[in-house]
């Protein structure tokens, strides 16, 4: 009864939420950057994207490009099917087959609401799993999935929005990011936005939730802020803290912390004032654009000793992640192509904490990375598009490192960082079962029904590692409807 109070008192709190009508949402290749680099109230670091009263990218589905109608008065309600079918045959032939509705409904100028359902069965392991909200293991060889998915937004005037609801946010400018992805399982939220001048702040806070090794549901909670700055046309700067906190524990039953409820603090402070052990995160980026190219970064810092950094000590405890990239655009008369080149560098244990109630996860997958951490990664890719025509080509190595022996040595940052081995000085990136991983992804693509977002697709993905004794090579084929990213270049 408690947490159903607090859900009712955060989700009032920041009213019913609202947009704009937009066309249907597109993919990084579409970015029509000429349209938005002179407007310094455009922030594309935060994902969905708003400008003015506009949200665009909803539904974890990040944008590059947008056609935008100007916002009226009209009220509709549009109801679209929605389409996931797709095999996989590598030594065996995998499966998932799933439909259902999308309904988007536009109140005014002000408010707007998205809201999704898909539901299916699927044979399938590993990142061909459809990402689901609800899973139900049957007696046959096949599981029962149901995504629920839904948003619903308010904007006041031009430099409020609020929003609410049960899905993804993203963080950043890159491939992936170390602040906040959508590559996990959506959650239960409420979100608080403000724009003006040059400035964007984000006020975000999620209900979270894992299952022990009993099978019970361990709940727990995150707030997270953004600031983010154009300083110029050309330069922006952000500033990122999160903290993950549970509601109980053996000593306190303290339910959702007030001192988070705070849009001005501090979390690191506050975190030693209540004499708590939450986990919370800091974490800087920046974004350069010069003429067609963007270099961005992302620094995010879990713990950290200067001193131990600068006497090359290699503690344990210096947990922190770094991302470098670089990105461009380019347009020959109907063909649009988008390249990108990027380093990830997550130290171990970075994002794990004393148990699972606080680590930066949610229901078994990572709210950043999916590699969660102790890894280190070079990708690249190029997409191109005609029309209804697309492409795209993957490239990726990675080392990570795994546990043996069941000692943790970082990588899997759903387990306490307290197992792990007795020195705690010379843990570097890839200790443990050390893992080199190369992946190449081709992709083409057929929009089949632009209206409504339907897409045919084939790929294929060659995948070598160093504990395989022969490389390992798959087809997939399809027809999905683009409801959110659909990842499988990890």
């Amino acid at each position: 009864m408690r947490h159903i109070f607090l859900y009712l008192f955060v989700f009032s709190s920041f009213g019913l939420a609202g947009q704009s009508r937009l066309d249907w949402l597109l993919n990084d290749i579409n970015q029509n950057e000429p349209s938005f680099k002179n407007n310094l109230r455009y922030h594309s670091s935060i994902q969905p994207k708003i400008i003015s009263n506009i949200v665009v990218g909803d539904t974890g589905m990040r944008i590059e490009e947008i056609e935008i109608t100007k916002a009226n008065n009209a009220k509709t309600l549009e109801v679209f099917p929605l389409v996931d079918l797709g095999v996989r045959a590598e030594k065996n032939i995998e499966y998932r087959a799933m439909g259902g509705i999308q309904m988007i409904g536009n109140f005014g100028p002000k408010v707007y609401a998205r809201f999704s359902y898909l539901q299916g069965i699927e044979d399938a392991t590993g990142f061909f799993r459809a990402k689901s909200s609800i899973e139900k293991s049957t007696k046959y060889n096949f599981n029962q999935k149901i995504d629920l998915r839904g948003r619903l937004s308010y904007s006041p005037n031009q430099f409020i929005n609020l929003q609410t609801g049960w899905d993804n946010q993203f963080i950043g400018e890159g491939s992936r990011s170390l602040f906040l992805s959508d590559y996990g399982k959506p959650s239960g939220f409420g979100m608080a936005r403000l724009n003006f001048w040059r400035l964007e702040y984000v006020m975000l806070y999620q209900f979270l939730s894992e299952k022990n090794n009993f099978g019970q549901t361990i709940n727990k909670y995150g707030t997270s802020h953004y600031f983010s700055l154009n300083a110029t046309p050309w330069l922006q700067f952000g500033l990122f803290e999160s903290v993950i906190f549970q509601p109980k524990d053996t000593l306190l039953n303290r339910g959702f912390e007030p001192e988070y409820l705070n849009p001005m603090i501090l979390f690191r402070p506050q975190e030693y004032q209540l004499g708590s052990s939450d986990n919370s995160l800091i974490g800087v980026d920046m974004k350069i654009k010069i003429r067609r190219l963007t270099f961005y970064s992302q620094l995010m810092i879990d713990d950290f000793n200067f001193a131990d950094i600068k006497g090359r000590t290699r503690w344990w405890a210096n947990k922190y992640a770094v991302q470098m990239g670089v990105k461009s655009f380019r347009y020959i008369k109907n063909n649009k192509f988008f390249l990108r080149g990027e380093m990830n560098i997550v130290r171990p244990y970075t994002y794990s904490h004393y148990s699972l109630a606080q680590s930066y996860t949610n229901q078994g997958t990572s709210l950043t990375h999916p590699y969660g951490a102790n890894f280190s990664e070079i990708l690249g890719e190029v997409k191109w598009q005609n029309k209804k025509w697309g492409g795209e080509l993957f490239v990726s190595y990675s080392l990570k490192g795994y546990d043996y022996d069941s000692i943790n040595y970082g990588g899997n940052i759903l387990l306490p960082y307290v197992n792990r081995p007795l020195d705690d000085y010379g843990h570097k990136i890839g200790q443990g079962k050390g893992n080199n991983a190369f992946l190449i992804m081709l992709r083409a693509t057929y929009t089949m029904f632009p209206s409504i977002g339907l897409q045919a697709f084939a790929e294929t993905h060659f995948r070598y590692n160093t504990y395989l004794l022969e490389p390992k090579a798959q087809f997939l084929i399809g027809i999905r409807s683009r409801l959110w990213n659909d990842y499988r270049n990890y």
